[in-house]
């Protein structure tokens, strides 16, 4: 088949020790599109002007983008807010910062809900997705809910159920994320991804490790058992042509695990290149 170029972005997750100006720089030069940004990132909002003029300056746009506090629920990586409706507000605040950033869209999770029961947290679930959706359409902005795997903890943890969720919501106005390492191996994707690919908002691309030692111990796409070719394929093919968002977590230490060949113990700049190779590879298999 042939296909357009694609729309290739970083989320800035995958670079913990660069400052947002030096992945700016960086993500531009080692050919990318767009930035995911990271909310946490971009600091005091009285800089946000400042973010985006060196964004227009490097020619990259806005992508993935993601609140500090990202998840319905609180984890040891978000504790605070701890309430789910003081959550659910500063969820709706982040839209309406990031709003200014004119992003693909806004990437919420429900995470784990191991303090509740399954029913209240459907409905806590339920309750702060209708309110970052509303908040989407006031600020023109779509939110993409992003599924994370059962043994992650993910209370929402495949695509077909984030389907379901915003089927119940009856919101088409609130999309899905495909994680590659989130989702690879779920049954029959390949046929959820083709007959749904009218509500995919965006991709996260990496790789699984074999055997893999964590959450933060991902690869760069092909790199691993994943066979991202095919489902870049299956993507591709459906019609998808939106982002593929670099998200890599390779843990040195920053999140309590030192693995020895850790990617983030190289400089940033190198792994993004080898990334941007990495994925021009896949890329190009998946459309052979």
């Amino acid at each position: 088949m042939t296909e357009p170029r694609p729309l290739y972005s970083v989320n800035q997750f995958t670079t913990p020790h660069n400052s947002f100006a030096q992945d700016v720089e960086q993500v531009a030069r080692t050919g990318g599109d767009g930035l995911g940004i990271w909310e946490a990132k971009l600091g005091s909002p009285d800089d946000d002007g400042a973010a985006l003029e060196l964004m227009d300056e490097a020619g990259l746009r806005a992508s993935l983008c993601v609140p500090a506090a990202w998840s319905v629920f609180a984890s040891h990586l978000s504790p605070s807010p701890a309430e789910p409706d003081d959550r659910a507000q500063a969820i709706c605040d982040s839209i309406a910062r990031l709003a200014a950033f004119k992003p693909a869209c806004v990437v919420v999770t429900p995470g784990s809900a191991r303090d509740y029961e399954d029913d209240e947290a459907m409905s806590i679930v339920m309750r702060t997705m209708e309110r970052a959706v509303e908040a989407g359409a006031e600020h023109g902005v779509t939110i993409g809910l992003e599924p994370i795997r059962a043994s992650s903890g993910g209370f929402i943890h495949s695509l077909q159920g984030s389907l379901d969720l915003r089927s119940a919501l009856g919101a088409d106005e609130l999309g899905v994320i495909f994680d590659v390492w989130h989702l690879w191996d779920e049954p029959e994707i390949h046929d959820v991804l083709a007959n749904n690919v009218e509500a995919l908002v965006g991709v996260q691309i990496n790789d699984w490790r074999d055997p893999t030692r964590g959450w933060t111990d991902r690869v760069l796409p092909g790199d691993g058992i994943a066979d991202v070719p095919a489902l870049l394929r299956t993507i591709a093919n459906a019609g998808y042509r939106g982002w593929y968002d670099l998200e890599v977590f390779s843990d040195d230490g920053t999140y309590n695990e030192r693995y020895p060949d850790s990617l983030w113990l190289q400089p940033h700049e190198d792994m993004l290149q080898q990334a941007q190779d990495r994925f021009a590879d896949v890329w190009a298999r998946a459309v052979a």
